[in-house]
């Protein structure tokens, strides 16, 4: 009796067993425990901040241009100066008038240049300037009778060219091969900066021929002297490490100025005067499709055969023009993916930075890049609280339209297969010259939230599952880039299969979706979407409970059928 007792004891706990073993399989399955959960938090770590000024340096100080060097090689100039000041010195008039003085001009003469125009924007040590100062003597041949009644004895000179420093005065007597220079106490400069020579109280005679030469300092200047980008080159960046080609002006305005003999101190630009010229850009062996214009007229043959350029061109403020190109190459160093920068977390739960590494690595060694855009599709301009530059260049950043479309570059934030136009800026990035990097950085308010839904294969929400997001191919968090990143903490779906993130920056992203540790699906989702729906392959619970009771029922059916075989033995 007692060993059937027994026997009815161990049929009703196998019953019992099998009714509890779908519900113990059924937790497993969920692999949800309420002690995992954890919100969406984020915590700075200290070390993430660290970014010095040290690691960089500047080469440029200013955005100048380094422009080389101009020089002049032959001067040709005709013209005799001005020996008749008669609002100045009327009694003078006299001696011109009556015959007793007379002055023919014989030329003016080119010696050397004393001082070339300049800019070397590497070397302080250089001087700059944009005049180049050449040395000129002007003869002139002097008669003069001193027995005619009324004669002055002295003389007034003044050359054409201004502005002018007289350096040296010469009389050579015809009579004479000597020539003689004459002190400063022997003549003098009034306020216009004409030369009074007595010769009769030099000469002690009563007829004198002599010649005179003024050897003087003269300063052409290179007006507008500057090398620029062509602004119709527009240059955007769509590559981590990308060539450009731009187009550069070249230019100034030639201008020598002439005394027009009027009135006192007024010239203008001498048209007569005719100089050669040498012009040496500091990496003119770089330039190429190189064209010169003077005036708009088209100079050919002007290239040396060190690529220096040489033209001969009149000193009335005639425009040179050359335009060429010339290469660069600009990367942009760790970047995560086509997110240009690595992107941290800064203050509270919300306001990032993104920090970018542009770097010159090669181009002309004394032109510096500028105005180089680059469209960034995952920040507006309300959400930018302000943009710095390590170097204190400007960083200037535009509202924008862009076009997200499924053909542009793998892993960036696009996905739709239609095109989809949303608010983005265009960022001009800071000047750059060769061997530099100038990190810049926009410090924005991330506004959007990820809202997830996970379901399974019929849409029902899936309780438990954890996920990761990844951020252009990194793993999301409080700092993203390619050496290091500070994931979030884990997030787990809610019993409506919801998870929700908050304080995330703008665009795609992928998650990937986790029963236990093992990888159920990846998606693709975003922050333009109010709700994300991830439908997995999961199959839908209540199949379960159909395989789980069909199993419990038969296992009672067995128990069932033990039971009245024993009882029939009985």
């Amino acid at each position: 009796m007692m060993n059937t007792n027994y026997r009815k004891f161990l049929i009703v706990l196998f019953v019992v067993l099998s009714s509890l073993i779908p519900l113990i399989f059924m937790d497993d399955l969920y692999n949800y425990n309420s002690l995992e959960h954890e919100e969406f938090n984020i915590n700075i770590d200290p070390k993430m901040q660290i970014f010095s000024k040290d690691d960089y340096t500047p080469i440029l100080d200013a955005p100048r241009q380094g422009l080389g060097n101009i020089t002049i090689t032959k001067l040709t100039f005709h013209e005799e100066g001005i020996f008749n000041r008669s609002y100045r010195y009327p009694n003078l008039v006299d001696d011109l008038n009556s015959g007793a003085l007379n002055i023919t001009y014989l030329g003016t003469q080119y010696l050397q240049t004393i001082e070339i125009a300049q800019f070397n924007n590497l070397d302080k040590s250089l001087p700059e300037s944009d005049e180049i100062t050449v040395l000129i003597n002007e003869s002139i041949s002097v008669q003069y009778d001193s027995s005619i009644e009324g004669s002055e004895g002295y003389l007034i000179y003044s050359p054409r060219l201004v502005p002018r420093v007289l350096k040296q005065v010469l009389v050579q007597n015809e009579s004479s091969s000597i020539i003689e220079e004459l002190s400063e106490d022997e003549y003098s400069l009034d306020s216009a900066d004409n030369l009074n020579f007595d010769y009769q109280n030099y000469f002690q005679d009563d007829f004198h021929n002599f010649s005179m030469y003024f050897i003087f300092e003269y300063i052409l200047t290179a007006f507008g002297w500057e090398l620029a980008r062509d602004p119709k080159n527009i240059l955007t960046l769509t590559q981590q490490q990308q060539n450009f080609s731009p187009s550069f002006y070249y230019n100034f305005n030639l201008t020598g100025l002439r005394d027009m003999g009027i009135v006192a101190n007024f010239s203008k630009p001498a048209d007569n005067l005719v100089v050669e010229l040498i012009v040496n850009p500091l990496d003119k062996n770089l330039f190429y499709d190189q064209q010169l214009k003077i005036n708009d007229q088209v100079v050919n043959d002007f290239l040396e055969q060190d690529n220096s350029i040489n033209v001969t061109i009149s000193a009335d403020a005639k425009l040179f023009s050359l335009t060429f190109k010339t290469n660069f190459t600009l990367r942009f160093e760790d970047s995560v993916d086509y997110s240009w920068a690595i992107d941290r977390l800064i203050d509270g739960r919300n306001v990032r930075e993104r920090i970018y590494f542009p770097s010159l690595i090669s181009g002309p060694k004394h032109i510096y890049l500028k105005n180089v855009t680059l469209i960034e599709s995952t920040i507006t301009a309300d959400q930018v609280i302000s943009n710095s530059s390590l170097f204190g260049r400007p960083v200037n950043i535009y509202d924008v339209i862009v076009s997200i479309t499924q053909e542009t570059i793998e892993n960036s934030l696009i996905f739709t297969e239609n095109a989809v136009k949303r608010k983005g800026l265009r960022l001009t990035i800071p000047y750059l010259i060769i061997g530099e990097t100038n990190p810049f950085s926009l410090k924005y308010d991330a506004t959007n939230d990820l809202e997830i839904v996970i379901t399974d294969n019929i849409r029902m929400p899936l309780i438990g599952y954890r996920i990761e997001l990844l951020y252009f191919g990194k793993v999301f968090g409080t700092y993203i880039s390619n050496d290091l990143t500070q994931p979030m903490a884990p997030a787990y779906s809610n019993e409506n299969g919801e998870i929700l993130i908050e304080n995330v920056p703008n665009g795609n992203y992928t998650v990937k979706i986790y029963q236990d540790n093992v990888i159920i699906m990846e998606a693709l989702i975003n922050t333009f979407s109010e709700v994300n729906y991830v439908s997995t392959n999961v199959p839908y619970f209540p199949l379960w409970i159909l395989i789980f009771g069909s199993i419990n029922g038969a296992l009672i059916l067995i128990g069932l059928i033990i039971y009245f075989n024993h009882k029939r033995r009985s």
